[in-house]
């Protein structure tokens, strides 16, 4: 029977292609997506979020989230700490740039590979307390965790698993509460982001005094006798 760091360490998987490469995806894509997700890890959510808020302003679009403190309990009514989880986001900026700030903000929502996220939840097997799990049993509740956090961003994951503090190895359900509360601001942006906004209404400018000039002397030609003093101010 073996213990969840050997399962991990020790399983094999098959390559999608005999090039090592995933069916149907270009290798440059896969590498950049790498390299994004492992930038993220090295990060906090609080720092991404903050680079997220920074990247769309250089694209014309101000992101204001709003924020409000909540207190999450597990599975046996104990506190998962104290959290800023964002309530509410609002965009400024016109459709076109909305959209490439959208396309940015998809970078900050990389997750990490699932062979990553099972390096991080063998760790934090080793250093919680719990019932230990070997063999089938824990081959497939590593699984079954690591699919599930794929959902969410590469920093999220890595502070749910190795930066935060646990004494008993999380449930599902806590792990989950905590990764919605860390992604929920840029979950906001990009549902703000991807709200169509009705195009501004034009700006009438009012006419020169060149301009005016011009329209009277048209007026004037076409209709010499009843058009006169057409445009010009009132006493």
């Amino acid at each position: 029977m073996k213990p969840i760091v050997s399962v991990i360490t020790t399983s094999q998987r098959e390559p999608s292609s005999k090039t090592g490469m995933l069916a149907g995806e270009h290798g440059s894509a896969i590498q950049e997506n790498l390299e994004t997700s492992a930038w993220l890890s090295r990060q906090t959510p609080h720092d991404v979020d903050t680079a997220a808020v920074s990247r769309a302003l250089s694209q014309g679009v101000e992101l204001n989230v709003v924020y409000e403190g909540r207190y999450p309990r597990g599975q046996n009514g104990e506190s998962l700490g104290s959290f800023s989880v964002a309530t509410s986001c609002t965009a400024v900026g016109t459709n076109e740039k909305r959209a490439k700030a959208k396309q940015d903000l998809l970078k900050f929502l990389t997750p990490a590979c699932q062979e990553q996220i099972e390096e991080w939840i063998a760790e934090l097997s080793v250093i919680t307390a719990g019932p230990g799990r070997n063999g089938f049993e824990a081959e497939l509740m590593v699984s079954a965790y690591a699919r599930r956090l794929l959902e969410f961003p590469a920093d999220v994951v890595h502070y749910v698993l190795v930066t935060k503090s646990w004494k008993w190895f999380p449930t599902w359900n806590e792990l989950e509460q905590v990764c919605k509360i860390k992604s929920s601001p840029r979950l906001l942006m990009m549902q703000e982001l991807s709200r169509q906004q009705p195009d501004p209404a034009p700006v009438r400018k009012s006419p020169s005094e060149e301009e005016k000039a011009a329209i009277q002397k048209l007026v004037d030609e076409t209709f010499p006798r009843r058009a006169r003093g057409f445009l010009k101010k009132k006493p």
